[in-house]
């Protein structure tokens, strides 16, 4: 139990501590955050080799305990925040202590978020764990962060409250609709279906620190939050599992089509994330629970290498945008090498990586019975192979020497909501029709629906 109690306080003690730091202190107070950040990583080591520990909140009926899909979740959060905190961000100057806080704060609440057994309580402080990552992307983000910030923020409260609400509902009313707004806190954290539109514009806009904690720590607490709500009591998941698999293999279709047209690294690695994250949830809804979460914790990973990797290389090349690989081989063949493997790790191709665990997912959709999930698992395979092919494109253009920079081609946050929100719009029709029907058929035969 001592061990659980350090790393759920470890972090917040270094944000406690950073705060009482002096200001021009820059080297200390990083020091403190990336101490305190392994400290707590290593606790958490320590109490998953001795089995795991829960314990009851004082003064209520929460418990937390660690143990099961938890357990691969928080280890991740905890070995990315010592990255983020070593990142670094161009904007820090007397703002370091807040920097510093705001790490340490969203590694903690994520933690605690996934260590909650109540589902409930758990969404709760989802929401407020979101704070301090989007607090990032407002102070020391890029100059469209205000904006950007306030309406992935707003996005993400309204899905909380509507999950909150279906959830409260479900024991005495049962519908489709109501399991996929329970389900929503779980995907719009996974970067996948129609809430991946907050993805690409916050990656882009957040500084290295703010990206590696949404890629490595916010996906993995989708997943699990997923998970226990699809099986939790009232959700019946199997209801919808296939309508929502369908759309999440044409979100991977559209995002593997659009990453054909990107060369600028953080949008490439946006919009591998929202493939992976659509994949991740199919496989969790369809019963594929290690594959699936062992593909979101790894490729989360992965993504904050490759974003560390991109802020090396702006800082190398003395520009927060990278648009153009060429001749990066000949500038940073290092960084590249390492570049090409983090890319490769979130593409899903089957080597000895994260990808490999995205494989048996696709099987697993590919096998089920029902037909919309077989043909979910097709699109899936496909859309990973055509991303595959351009990450290795992409990434091959490293090697060659400089050249003329080509034309930006750009996809809007607009072009997005344009591709994505009818697509889901047909769904939520066909859901509000079957559960019109099947209300009626069984009325008039004297069953339940």
């Amino acid at each position: 139990m001592g061990w659980l109690v350090a790393v759920l306080l470890a972090p917040l003690g270094g944000a406690a501590f950073a705060l009482v730091l002096p200001a021009g202190d820059r080297l200390t107070l990083r020091s403190v955050g990336v101490f305190t950040g392994l400290l707590a990583f290593a606790a958490a080591v320590v109490l998953t080799a001795q089995g795991g520990a829960s314990l009851t909140l004082p003064g209520t009926p929460l418990v937390v305990a660690w143990r099961g899909e938890a357990v691969p979740a928080a280890l991740t959060v905890l070995a990315v925040t010592p990255l983020a905190l070593r990142a670094g961000a161009p904007r820090i100057t007397a703002a370091l202590p807040a920097y510093v806080v705001a790490v340490l704060g969203t590694a903690a609440l994520s933690v605690f978020v996934l260590v909650l057994t109540d589902v409930r309580a758990a969404i709760a402080a989802a929401t407020v764990a979101a704070v301090p990552p989007f607090a990032l992307v407002a102070l020391f983000g890029g100059p469209e962060r205000g904006s950007v910030s306030y309406r992935a923020a707003g996005l993400w409260l309204l899905v909380d409250a509507a999950a909150l609400a279906a959830l409260t509902l479900l024991p005495s009313w049962r519908g489709p609709l109501l399991v996929v707004a329970a389900l929503g806190p779980g995907l719009v954290r996974l970067a996948a279906g129609p809430w991946g539109l907050w993805a690409l514009p916050v990656l882009e806009q957040a500084p290295v620190s703010a990206a590696c904690l949404v890629a490595g720590g916010v996906a993995p607490v989708g997943a699990v939050l997923l998970w226990r709500t699809a099986a939790s009591p009232g959700v019946l998941a199997a209801e919808v599992v296939g309508p929502v698999a369908a759309v999440l293999a044409a979100a991977a279709a559209v995002g593997a089509a659009l990453v054909v047209t990107e060369r600028d690294l953080r949008r490439l690695v946006a919009h591998l994330l929202g493939v992976l994250g659509a994949l991740a949830a199919a496989a969790l809804l369809a019963g594929a629970r290690p594959a699936g979460l062992a593909l979101v914790v790894l490729t989360g990973f992965a993504a904050a290498l490759a974003l560390m990797i991109v802020e090396a290389i702006e800082r190398r090349l003395e520009t927060r945008r990278v648009h153009e690989l060429a001749g990066l081989r000949a500038g940073a063949p290092g960084l590249a090498a390492l570049l090409l493997l983090a890319l490769l790790a979130l593409t899903g191709l089957p080597w000895p990586g994260p990808g490999a665990a995205a494989w048996p997912a696709i099987a697993t959709l590919a096998r089920h019975g029902d037909r919309t999930l077989g043909a979910a698992g097709v699109v899936f395979g496909l859309a990973l192979l055509v991303c595959t092919v351009v990450v290795v494109t992409v990434a091959g253009r490293a090697a060659l020497p400089p050249r003329r920079r080509q034309p930006e081609i750009r996809v809007s946050f607009l072009q997005w909501f344009r591709l994505l929100v009818p697509l889901w719009a047909l769904v939520a029709a066909a859901l509000v029709v079957d559960d019109v029907v099947t209300g009626a058929v069984a009325a008039a035969t004297g069953g339940t629906p």
